[in-house]
């Protein structure tokens, strides 16, 4: 549950992207390339529990032998946002798209993922509003 009018807000915003100040902590969240990512600390918390608790499923790729996160927007698998994530020492970094449908890959196609625009950006402040909120509410 989000802090009522109590989520983070830009302090600043960077060029692609916004800079979030969460308890001296800096959340860095800014296109690089193509992609959405963000930048989180891990204040306790493993970067798994996290997207978990941002309504994120597990999603095991057979092919690629890879984890990833969805969220599904309706009742079937698609659209659904897709999240990858790596982890670094002190952080952890979100990968963020949105495939409208699956992927069909072969001579002259191409993944179907969005990258950037209105709905993924506000997918981003959801789940950096959710992130703040968690680390707010630590117990």
């Amino acid at each position: 549950m989000l802090n009522k009018g109590k989520n983070p807000l830009p302090v600043a915003l960077r060029e692609g992207g916004w800079i979030f100040c969460l308890n001296s902590a800096i959340i860095v969240n800014e296109r690089e390339d193509k992609f959405m990512k963000f930048k989180f600390p891990y204040k306790g918390y493993n970067s798994r529990e996290l997207v978990r608790r941002c309504n994120y499923g597990e999603w095991y790729d057979r092919e690629y032998d890879k984890i990833s996160y969805t969220r599904k927007l309706g009742g079937g698998n698609y659209p659904r946002f897709h999240v990858y994530l790596t982890d670094f020492d002190n952080y952890f970094e979100v990968d963020l798209h949105l495939d409208q449908k699956q992927a069909s890959y072969g001579v002259g196609h191409a993944h179907s993922g969005e990258y950037e625009g209105e709905t993924v950006e506000e997918e981003a402040r959801r789940i950096t509003a959710m992130i703040a909120d968690i680390f707010a509410n630590k117990k």
